[in-house]
């Protein structure tokens, strides 16, 4: 049973919960009457520790995913704490202004409406005709443009 919890539970700590929860599970169904002792209990445990450790999983991702975002949200705020030299600051918005103006005029478009004047990604999407996710592949794009134009100038002054 444990094999079957590692399958599909990456975390060990997580397996021995799944395994002993099946147990549980199990022995609830054996109460009701759904095994009976006579018969191979193999598959049905099987059964319970994969719907058990698949539950689990996907519980522990979630939280996961919570957690990861309070400490990319922290690390965010160290950031900004750190910043102290305003001046490098300013050099940055400078340099993102310039690299802007050096982008072809639909993607200079696109980068204004969306962040400076805050027209939604499904808006703009809706009046170019085209799918959503296509404008945030373009917008990922054109960020890794400015960003890379933003470091080469950075690295020039030096």
């Amino acid at each position: 049973m444990i094999a079957v919890g590692r399958w599909y539970v990456p975390m060990p700590d997580l397996v021995g919960d799944a395994v002993q929860q099946a147990f549980i599970d199990f022995m609830n169904a054996a109460k009701r009457g759904v095994w009976s002792p006579g018969t191979d209990s193999s598959p049905l445990l099987c059964e319970i520790v994969k719907r058990r450790a698949i539950d689990l999983w996907r519980k522990e991702k979630r939280c996961s995913t919570e957690n990861l975002q309070k400490i990319g949200e922290m690390l965010m705020e160290r950031k900004r704490q750190e910043i102290s030299d305003p001046k490098i600051e300013n050099e940055k918005i400078i340099l993102l202004e310039k690299c802007l103006q050096a982008l072809p005029e639909k993607a200079r478009e696109l980068i204004e409406r969306h962040y400076f004047q805050h027209t939604t990604l499904e808006r703009l999407a809706e009046e170019k005709k085209v799918p959503a996710n296509s404008l945030r592949k373009t917008l990922s794009r054109i960020r890794t443009k400015l960003k890379d134009c933003i470091t080469r100038k950075l690295e020039s002054q030096k």
